[in-house]
């Protein structure tokens, strides 16, 4: 009987870390891409000094309210395919069919809330000028900069 409750407990260990390493592996590249984007909160908070005008600032906030209301549902989707698959894995046996299906699950709508997020980064990204990119990326060496002295 202990063998058993083992390799359950053993089996539930391997799908969370499975799912975690599966989780981090896409944030890492993702950190590695945010020289290259601009988030709409960024470039609202410095649309003066960039010179964004009312079109591009109207078109951002548009872009951003749909994308997030699509943000939203999909939160709402995760939760569920949280609960579900923390339901699958509380079982006395695991059905490791039907855990790792919800966890694919689960790991598919995250796929989709990145490239949702993407999608609105490149959207907005595409909407600036080269000169407003230029001032935009100067003004992150700056908070960067000024970030790093704070921690010395």
């Amino acid at each position: 009987m202990k063998s058993i409750t083992k390799k359950l407990k053993d089996m539930k260990k391997t799908v969370i870390i499975l799912s975690m390493i599966l989780m981090a592996a896409p944030a890492f590249s993702q950190d590695e891409m945010k020289e290259n984007i601009y988030p709409p909160a960024l470039v609202i908070r410095y649309k003066s000094n960039i010179n964004l005008t009312p079109e591009q600032e109207e078109f951002i906030k548009q872009t951003y309210n749909e994308s997030q209301q699509k943000f939203n549902n999909l939160k709402w989707e995760i939760s569920d395919a949280k609960v579900s698959l923390n339901e699958a894995l509380s079982a006395s046996k695991v059905n490791k069919n039907l855990a790792i299906g919800h966890l694919e699950d689960l790991l598919e709508l995250e796929r989709k809330i990145k490239v949702l997020r993407m999608d609105l980064y490149i959207e907005v990204k595409n909407k600036l000028t080269k000169q407003q990119q230029q001032k935009l990326d100067e003004m992150r060496r700056k908070i960067k900069n000024k970030r790093s002295r704070r921690r010395k």
